[in-house]
């Protein structure tokens, strides 16, 4: 999967956090309906794009999984940015990307776990 296609199933998933925080608007004065529509016509014009790389065989079941991780990564950070401290979800984004942390996948924490566990 090349960069482009990572870029615009992003550029997607923005999209559709957009429409997220715009329906958590509702009923504030920054919500007008206007926005809402034009978010709903970004969101239709993307999906069409979508499809058609789907159609033109570009993108494959790898390109589907990392469609779906970036969409509920999005989600999450809506959600962050609404219930959480965000200073420190900033400061955990930087030192990831800045190789100060590291992420494992579940079995690797396990081992240690039960490795530390035997300490």
């Amino acid at each position: 999967m090349n960069n482009k296609i990572k870029l615009a199933i992003s550029f997607f998933a923005l999209c559709q956090a957009t429409a997220i925080v715009m329906d958590k608007l509702k009923g504030t004065k920054i919500y007008k309906q206007s926005l809402k529509n034009r978010c709903n016509t970004l969101m239709k014009e993307c999906e069409k794009e979508i499809d058609n790389l789907y159609e033109k065989g570009k993108l494959d079941s790898q390109t589907e999984e990392y469609f779906h991780k970036t969409t509920s990564m999005v989600e999450t950070m809506v959600d962050v940015i609404e219930n959480k401290d965000l200073d420190i979800f900033i400061n955990l984004l930087k030192d990831y990307r800045n190789g100060e942390i590291m992420i494992l996948p579940d079995n690797k924490h396990q081992k240690i776990a039960s490795q530390l566990e035997r300490v």
